[in-house]
């Protein structure tokens, strides 16, 4: 039995889909023929090479299938992952009706950013604002009243906290004192 071929015509993780604040992937897996007795299984790890996060039930390195079942997207083309903001490593494989699987394609690696949670003005015209983000990172707001500066010519206005882990706050008591002002956030 001749196993099906390596995939390397996909999509992959569609990051274009989602806004910069969503950690959300979509999933665009390859396009398989509509009679087809294909099935995809997903391996999706915080490491290279790792399987922390979605496992494939076959060997990552030869492809060989530990358990004979559809693959995890099953006859899906797409599927939704949310992911927690962090660095993150992938693959896919293509199993047949018989449940044997391709090998691998190539590993792939995406980012996922922070999530804004909140943001309101405080009765006294402080501004504040919340997000996720990767549990014990270091983060530092900044701010300009011209968007279009370079990054290097934002004020610092200084460190965030953590109040819980992967949550963090910004409170600006500035922020009265200047109608117009963006924020961004950067990890050192």
């Amino acid at each position: 039995m001749i196993p099906p071929p390596v995939q390397t015509d996909f999509v992959g993780f569609a990051r274009k889909l989602r806004r910069i604040f969503l950690p959300t992937i979509v999933f665009v897996g390859v396009t398989l023929a509509p009679d087809s007795a294909y099935s995809q299984f997903v391996l999706i790890g915080t490491t290279p090479g790792g399987v922390d996060i979605l496992s494939p039930e076959a060997d990552p390195a030869t492809g060989w299938r530990r358990v004979a079942t559809l693959g995890n997207l099953g006859e899906n083309l797409s599927t939704t992952f949310h992911l927690s903001p962090g660095n993150y490593y992938w693959s896919v494989q293509v199993v047949d009706s018989s449940f044997a699987g391709s090998a691998f394609a190539a590993e792939q690696q995406f980012s996922i950013g922070l999530q804004l949670t909140n943001s309101f003005r405080h009765a006294n015209g402080d501004f504040e604002f919340g997000f996720t983000g990767t549990r014990g990172a270091s983060f530092t707001a900044v701010a300009t009243p011209n968007i279009s500066l370079p990054l290097s010519n934002w004020t610092v206005l200084g460190g965030v906290t953590e109040i819980s882990p992967g949550q963090f706050k910004f409170l600006d008591p500035q922020a009265a004192n200047n109608p117009q002002r963006f924020y961004r956030v950067r990890s050192p």
